[in-house]
């Protein structure tokens, strides 16, 4: 994947409330590759419904510092395959139910003058 740019948005998910069935807010973040949505560009490859919410969420600073540890590879990965998740489910945050996954590796590379840098890179989705 050629990228040059990595960057994010907010992902904003309205509450609701509609024949006994509550629909819960969330604040998230989507990340964008090159300027666009990993998210939308995931569920038109996929075809899947986009009612997910990013690993980042507003107002849960426990699971953002480990989904930050597991991307920055200082934590393993939740999953037997050492797959990060990068989209939850909205409603239970359960990283189990939603197929969007990526791997990452560590790389040696030279950078300006820079003999080894160290850096973290996308793998494969």
């Amino acid at each position: 994947m050629d990228t040059r740019s990595l960057t994010f948005q907010q992902l904003f998910r309205p509450g609701s409330y509609s024949n006994g069935c509550t629909v819960a807010e969330r604040c998230s973040i989507d990340f964008l590759i090159d300027e666009r949505s990993l998210l939308n560009a995931l569920i038109t490859a996929a075809g899947d419904h986009s009612d997910y919410m990013g690993c980042f969420v507003k107002g849960f600073p426990e699971p953002n510092n480990l989904s930050n540890s597991r991307l920055l590879l200082c934590e393993h990965a939740e999953t037997e395959s050492g797959r990060i998740l990068l989209y939850i489910c909205p409603e239970c945050g359960d990283m189990g139910v939603v197929p969007t996954r990526c791997m990452f590796a560590k790389t040696m590379t030279a950078l300006r003058g820079i003999p080894l840098l160290t850096r973290t890179v996308m793998k494969s989705l």
